[in-house]
């Protein structure tokens, strides 16, 4: 006899709106910032500093932030290994659970 797989997403989904629902960004409500990140030597992106006038760090928008910085360094040319840059924009959350940053990334110059 196997080991029975049991999902516990729907409970993981409760957990979290209990936990961190006061920080969830607002339906339908635009949110204007900044975001500067990283892609690493390494691959990896980083986020060094992120403010959104109004919203405060979340699950939801971890991952959202998350998806958006990943998709823009994997749209890079592979040439490109290491960068900082900055989104100035806008965030929005749809009821649907969708989201959309609206604005522009720029390179960041480290080198002096």
């Amino acid at each position: 006899m196997g080991l029975q797989h049991v999902d516990y997403s729907p409970y993981k989904a409760i957990a979290q709106a209990k936990t961190f629902g006061h920080l969830a960004p607002k339906p339908q409500t635009e949110y204007k910032g900044f975001i500067l990140f990283t892609l690493t030597c390494f691959g990896d992106t980083c986020i060094i500093e992120f403010i959104f006038d109004g919203l405060e760090a979340s699950p939801w928008f971890n991952t959202d932030i998350i998806e958006y910085i990943g998709d823009y360094t994997d749209s890079l040319p592979k040439e490109k290994d290491f960068g900082v840059y900055r989104f100035d924009g806008t965030y929005i959350k749809f009821k649907n659970g969708n989201y959309k940053f609206k604005g522009k990334v720029s390179e960041i110059s480290c080198v002096g």
